[in-house]
């Protein structure tokens, strides 16, 4: 295996995390996004961008309340121009190895909340299998993850290991997306198919009592059987009164 294949697998290995941008110029955000793709074989976690993080909002300085349409973050990253140095702050323009710090510590601080995601997993796992209300927006759709995630919930309701199997990919990154579109209100759960209970089932082929089964065509077929013999139906309703 040569040093890019080990280093893809050392990034596969790795949690996932998800940031969102906000309030930032176009510049600064691609910078951002393209620095943290260079520091994703030094960075602890695997950061993903999604503009609905549920885990760490990055935003310029000023804009510290979530947007009406942005979830609440665990932990929030600001950019700005102040001189001072401070905790989940990071002066413009960025510098490699303050980023890899900052991105490291957050990561650490947001590992303990996913006690929450677990059960979230169990909850899922547990549950009946999960139907997309929708096509998600494109906003929630910015990676090919999401878009293969997506793709895969369209076909059909999928319980949470069921999408994991499918997909290849690890269950943090499954849960995250069963999170967002739980956000997004846009996950329900699918209604399971009920078994025909015993009554059900007479209900719908009921017990005929066996005079109603005779056949019509039989009936018609005997009277004429009597006609060829001589036999009238006044002759055959005697014979019956005397038996």
């Amino acid at each position: 295996m040569n040093l890019i294949d080990t280093a893809a697998v050392a990034v596969a290995a790795k949690q996932e995390r998800t940031y969102s941008l906000e309030g930032l110029p176009d510049r600064e955000v691609l910078v951002f996004k393209s620095m943290v793709r260079l520091l994703g074989h030094r960075t602890q976690c695997q950061w993903v961008y999604s503009a609905h993080s549920t885990e760490l909002r990055v935003v310029a300085e000023g804009l510290r309340a979530p947007s009406m349409q942005s979830p609440v973050a665990q932990q929030v990253l600001t950019l700005g121009a102040g001189t001072l140095s401070r905790q989940s702050y990071l002066r413009l323009p960025l510098h490699a190895n303050e980023l890899e710090a900052e991105l490291n510590r957050l990561g650490v601080l947001i590992a303990p909340a996913n006690k929450a995601l677990t059960a979230l997993q169990q909850e899922f796992s547990e549950a009946t299998p999960m139907r997309m209300l929708r096509w998600p927006p494109a906003s929630f759709l910015m990676t090919t993850t999401h878009m293969r995630f997506a793709a895969l919930m369209a076909s059909k309701p999928l319980t949470l290991h069921e999408l994991q199997q499918r997909s290849g990919e690890n269950m943090s990154a499954c849960s995250a997306f069963f999170n967002g579109l739980r956000h997004l209100e846009l996950l329900v759960p699918a209604a399971r198919p009920s078994s025909p209970t015993p009554a059900d089932t007479q209900l719908a082929a009921p017990k005929l009592p066996p005079q109603l089964l005779k056949s019509p065509v039989q009936a018609g077929l005997l009277a004429r059987i009597r006609m060829r013999l001589g036999l009238s139906a006044s002759g055959a309703s005697g014979q019956a009164s005397r038996a």
